[in-house]
Parts: C-alpha cells; sequence; structure tokens
C-alpha cells in the first residue's frame, strides 16, 4: 500500500455524485477527512470550473486548497479564487474545420464557456442536462464557428447509440490534431492535442512540487482513462467502461455504493 496521497484527483459525473446527481454523505466525508489530514483535493471534470465549484459547494466540500481540472484537463483553476493556473484552447481555424466537417453527422455542436453553453440550436441533445447541472446559460448562435469567444472544449451531443456509431469517423480526420473522449454516453468531446485530464495532472503536480506516485485518481469513463494511467494510484469506479477499469490499478464499488469511501478507508479511516 503507498503512503497517504498528497493529492486525490476525482472525477465528478459517474464517480464523485450519484445517478442521481447527488455526493453521498460517507463519500463525502471520507474526502474531508483527507483534507483534514493535509491532502489536496481536485475535481476534474468536462464540466466548466463554473459547474465544478457548484459540484463543490452542493458536497459540502471546501474549496481553500481545491483544483479544478475543467473542459477535460484544459484549465486548471484554483478553486477558492477562481484564478485560471493554465489553460490550452483549440485554435480557431482548427475549431471551425472540425465544426464545419461534423455538419455531415446527426450531432449538436455545443460550446462551453464561462457561465453560457453556444448552440446553434436550443433543442440541442440533452442540452438542458449540460445548463442545469452546471448552472449555465444557453446562448443561441446563427453560426457557432463565429462566437467571440476562446474554445476550451467542443462538445458534440446526440442519442448514445447514434453518436457511437458515428464518433470515430468524425474524430478519425483529426486524431493527430486534436484529444477525444466520450465523458458520457450521449456527448463526444474534443480538446486541444495533448489536453486531457492525465496531462493536467501532470502540469499540477510540477508546479506545485506534489510527487506524481503520490495522487490518486478516480474514474469511470472514456475521458479518465489518462488520468487513471498517469496517477500514483488509478481507482476505476465499478460502474466505469471497459477502458477505464483497464487503465487503472484496481476497481472500487460504484458511484453509488460509496466506491471512493471504500478506497480511502485504508488512509482515512472514518
Amino acid at each position: 500500500m503507498m503512503q497517504p496521497p498528497q493529492l486525490i484527483v476525482c472525477d465528478v459525473d459517474g464517480t464523485l455524485l450519484t445517478s442521481d446527481f447527488t455526493v453521498l454523505p460517507a463519500t463525502r466525508d471520507a474526502l474531508l477527512r483527507a483534507h483534514e489530514a493535509g491532502t489536496q483535493i481536485a475535481l476534474a471534470s468536462g464540466r466548466p470550473p463554473v459547474g465544478l465549484q457548484r459540484v463543490a459547494d452542493r458536497a459540502g466540500l471546501p474549496r481553500d486548497g481545491m483544483v479544478l481540472f475543467g473542459w477535460n484537463g484544459s484549465c486548471l483553476i484554483d478553486a477558492m479564487t477562481g484564478q485560471t493556473l493554465w489553460s490550452k484552447t483549440i485554435e480557431n481555424d482548427l475549431y471551425a474545420e472540425l465544426v464545419n466537417h461534423a455538419r455531415r453527422f446527426p450531432v449538436s455542436p455545443l460550446v462551453p464557456h464561462a457561465a453560457h453553453v453556444y448552440t446553434e440550436s436550443p433543442d440541442a441533445y440533452m442540452i438542458s442536462v449540460e445548463t442545469g447541472e452546471n448552472g449555465t446559460e444557453a446562448v443561441q448562435v446563427a453560426d457557432i464557428t463565429r462566437i467571440p469567444v476562446p474554445v476550451h472544449k467542443l462538445m458534440f451531443s446526440g442519442p448514445p447509440e447514434q453518436l457511437r456509431e458515428v464518433a470515430d469517423e468524425l474524430a478519425a480526420p483529426f486524431a493527430d490534431r486534436l484529444e477525444f473522449a466520450f465523458s458520457f454516453s450521449f456527448c463526444f468531446e474534443a480538446t486541444a492535442l495533448g489536453v486531457n485530464k492525465g496531462t493536467a495532472l501532470l502540469d499540477h503536480c510540477g508546479r506545485s512540487g506534489i510527487a506524481v506516485e503520490r495522487t490518486v485518481a478516480f474514474g469511470d469513463n472514456q475521458n479518465d482513462v489518462d488520468l487513471l494511467r498517469v496517477a500514483g494510484l488509478g481507482i476505476a469506479m465499478g460502474n466505469a467502461v471497459g477502458q477505464a477499469k483497464e487503465a487503472a490499478d484496481e476497481v472500487t464499488a460504484d458511484n453509488n455504493s460509496n466506491g471512493i469511501a471504500q478506497a480511502l478507508e485504508r488512509w482515512f479511516p472514518a
């Protein structure tokens, strides 16, 4: 068993949160014990920073000392101050090329930025979940390639079976220029090349002096694979997809059964 971790990184949806988007008391208490023992807590998600701050507050987790890996690791944010520690966006020309290519497929392009989600259709698949959970607002535009904001992450939403069928073909021409991953079955996402939760972890460790081998990460989906591989101890949830379980060092109980709390018990017993 490794020494107590210096850093615990938790994915949010399907990991920290239950299926009804709540944090179980035992999971919250385990993270609070870790925090009180001096371990830093980070939330790593495809969600925007404002959505991650909302999750921390709703869960009763202290923001002091917390770091947020937002938009699949395309930015690092100090949870207390909201200060951006690092960020990487998709180049404008590449972004426009991807959007125009994606118009061939039955998907809806969405761009989250600050407290907004830009969309060409107010009826885009599952956009109400994206805005409702993060406390953001949908902004309809005529041409999403012309929005006046930097693009950290481009999302494609659609019915899960349909999206799974087209994801590989959608991403193929850009495989050597962008990163792609599913965050939900209904959401396929692109970030800048070399940007993912794993590289965000390495960047944060380098900046803060935390030893990578003293980190523990929890995740459940395709966009957690790099994080689980990079962390000193990668722990997949019992409900995780096969790729995440294969990337992890071990598997804990599912997100509805206090999987995080069970795994942390070895260092931070109740």
